[in-house]
């Protein structure tokens, strides 16, 4: 059985509100039977409601901080922000490239890493389920990296900038140039279509 499957064994049937570091989850059914959840973090000043209507998927942004005004409720467009997801996506895995344990850019310096996170069911307090994690960090040289436990990090310069993402899986190591994971990054920000703009 696997982790996932094991969380929600533990968790007590009946719960539809989850708690996992700043991210809150609540899941139900419509009066139509149809599922709803509201997805919130606990730093926004905003939450997303995915509902489906007549078999059909909608998201909707609400601003709290707008309350009452005519830039409250945003409808977003599902295929247009899947689509943008996706070259996102393959943007990313573009960018990522393949790095031998022995390349001279790295050798002899230090990475950190830490494992996938390992959820785990911790307790329920007001009808809410706390999801908690367990995750190994350790710093090491590039060099010395156990290629058998998968694992991510960065490697960081001598000014302890980081200048690399690192992946570590099935005894192979894979890297994205942190400077170019941010000129990604600003290039998919300036599209509104994840956080509308707010009309004037």
């Amino acid at each position: 059985m696997s982790n996932e499957e094991n969380l929600l064994e533990e968790i007590p049937k009946g719960i539809k509100r989850f708690r996992y570091e700043n991210l809150l989850l609540s899941a139900y059914y419509d009066r139509d039977d149809s599922p709803r959840m509201i997805m919130k973090n606990t730093e926004w000043d905003y939450h997303f409601d995915f509902f489906m209507h007549d078999n059909k998927p909608g998201i909707v942004l609400t601003r709290e901080n707008q309350r009452g005004t005519k830039n409250e409720h945003v409808l977003i467009d599902v295929e247009k922000s899947l689509q943008k997801i996706g070259e996102m996506y393959l943007e990313f895995w573009k960018l990522l490239e393949y790095i031998d344990k022995n390349d001279h850019r790295y050798v002899g310096k230090l990475v950190d890493l830490c494992t996938p996170p390992d959820l785990f069911y911790s307790k329920t307090k007001q009808r809410k389920a706390y999801i908690d994690q367990d995750i190994d960090y350790s710093t090491e040289k590039f060099e010395e990296i156990d290629l058998h436990e998968p694992r991510f990090g960065t490697i960081s310069d001598e000014n302890g900038d980081e200048i690399e993402l690192l992946f570590i899986k099935n005894g192979q190591i894979f890297g994205i140039s942190i400077s170019k994971l941010n000129e990604m990054e600003q290039k998919f920000s300036e599209d509104s279509i994840f956080i509308p703009e707010i009309e004037q």
